[in-house]
């Protein structure tokens, strides 16, 4: 990589759009600290890896540098690992497609742009395929050489509101149709020459994304709940059969970090493990600040299960940062305590580590330093609790960046509705258990550990086929937001 040099007026800082990699576990975004004339400043490729623990900048470019490639917000991942192509996004004057071969490391110019309309898309199981929409003139291009050389469709071109699915010409398009008042989605094979329509919808998707099974389609819809019409959160929906029926996984709270509104901050990556996916908030710093913040909580299991959060501060200084704690977990748990454990960073031979703090939220709870890699939280509170360590070197700077674990909490108080008697059974239990005298909205399996394994919505019966043996803790809502919280024994 090139040397960057650390630029000293940084008024903007920008984190792009997130995009899939073709290796489970791996995905990327554009990074980029600017004055505020654009004129100067920092512009990244960010790889991640591990789903997210670690984030590598394999690419960095002066702005002002009249002989960098321009790579900007716009990535575009072949089927093929480590190939992925940008759209110069302007900086370099050279409107040009570029393509890196190594995973971001080096990039060459493959094509002109027509305008910086112009759009590509790959398709999943077609290694080396690139499909250009060019705006001047208007047609439809296609190569099979990861963009080396180009030939023109009979076909006709085709714009927004368009995702790419698993085969060569496959696509899911976002249209309105007056006469029904209604949005639809249809699904194409051939280039949307004949489409099916699969799905009515009251309102329209904030976008798609084609799951790592052929078939799975996820969908999210923007919640409206501001009197200023901001969009306050999304409802995100999972269909395995194209779009046909869909049914939803969850809400999140998408533009709210803290008490701060925050434009544009969310997005939401499949992963190429079926089954995985990322719910990723962005803190970006407008107002003469230098930093981003990014949140990417790791879900299995189709939603079910929230593994960790990881979290990374991203500075002009990113290449010098401190390495950090990214592994800690909960070690164990009771009705008065939480035990956390990690392992120590990776250190460079220059750093000299110190210590640790531990947080509970954003609370400092281990003191000024502790050496130990384990810590225990004397805590008897009701609720989920969050934890993160930073680790401290002996320049008194911590690392940027950590990983957040859950640990679901109860004093032993019968906190069941004010008296509420609820009923698990069967249990022990094998199979399915019911949850009687409540009408539960959403619960939540904890392990010994502290670890979420299994969550389910609107249904009084969870299945508990596939748990190890042991007992577990299940927190349990109802639709006034009444918490109740019962232990379960699981046996094979």
């Amino acid at each position: 990589m090139k040397n960057i040099r650390l630029i000293a007026l940084v008024a903007l800082m920008m984190l792009g759009a997130i995009v899939q990699a073709q290796v489970a576990g791996e995905f990327y975004s554009f990074v980029g600290w600017e004055d505020n004339s654009g004129g100067s400043g920092i512009r990244s490729v960010a790889h991640y890896t591990e789903h997210g623990k670690k984030v590598e900048l394999p690419y960095s470019y002066l702005i002002d540098d009249p002989e960098a490639m321009g790579i900007g917000n716009d990535f575009i991942t072949d089927a093929t690992p480590g190939v992925l192509y940008n759209k110069d996004d302007g900086a370099g004057q050279t409107n040009k497609l570029y393509r890196s071969m190594d995973y971001g490391h080096t990039w060459e110019a493959i094509d002109d742009l027509s305008s910086y309309s112009d759009e590509y898309w790959t398709f999943k199981n077609a290694p080396g395929v690139l499909l250009k929409t060019n705006i001047n003139p208007e047609e439809l291009r296609i190569s099979y050489d990861y963009g080396s050389h180009f030939e023109t469709l009979d076909i006709p071109a085709f714009y927004m509101s368009i995702v790419a699915g698993w085969s060569v010409g496959e696509f899911f398009r976002e249209d309105y149709s007056d006469e029904l008042s209604s949005w639809f989605l249809t699904h194409s094979m051939d280039f949307n020459q004949t489409v099916d329509t699969v799905y009515y919808a009251e309102q329209g998707f904030l976008n798609m994304r084609a799951g790592a099974k052929e078939g799975e389609l996820y969908t999210y819809y923007p919640s409206y709940d501001d009197p200023n019409n901001y969009i306050m959160s999304y409802k995100l929906f999972f269909s395995s059969d194209y779009g046909q029926h869909q049914q939803m996984v969850m809400t999140v709270d998408s533009l709210i970090i803290g008490d701060v509104y925050v434009m544009d901050s969310w997005e939401f990556m499949v992963d190429r493990e079926p089954g995985v996916f990322y719910s990723i908030k962005r803190e970006n710093s407008f107002n003469y600040a230098n930093s981003g913040k990014i949140w990417i909580d790791y879900y299995r299991d189709y939603g079910e299960t929230l593994v960790t959060t990881y979290f990374h501060h991203f500075r002009p200084d990113w290449h010098s940062q401190h390495s950090p704690v990214m592994d800690c977990e909960v070690a164990g748990f009771d009705e008065n305590s939480v035990t956390l454990r990690w392992t120590e960073p990776e250190l460079r031979p220059e750093e000299a580590l110190v210590g640790y703090r531990v947080y509970r939220g954003e609370t400092l709870i281990s003191g000024d330093l502790i050496t130990e890699t384990e810590f225990t939280d004397l805590y008897s509170g009701n609720g989920r609790l969050k934890y993160h360590v930073l680790a401290v070197y002996s320049d008194g700077e911590t690392s940027k960046s950590y990983n957040i674990v859950y640990c679901e909490q109860t004093d032993g108080v019968d906190e069941n509705g004010g008296g509420t008697n609820v009923t698990v059974y069967p249990n022990p239990a094998n199979g399915v258990v019911r949850i009687e005298e409540v009408e539960a909205d959403e619960v939540w399996v904890y392990n010994a550990l502290g670890q979420m394994v299994k969550t389910v919505r609107n249904s009084n019966e969870i299945s508990v086929e596939g748990l190890s043996e042991g007992v577990y803790l299940l927190r349990i809502t109802d639709a006034e937001g009444k918490s109740y919280t019962e232990r379960l024994v699981v046996k094979e």
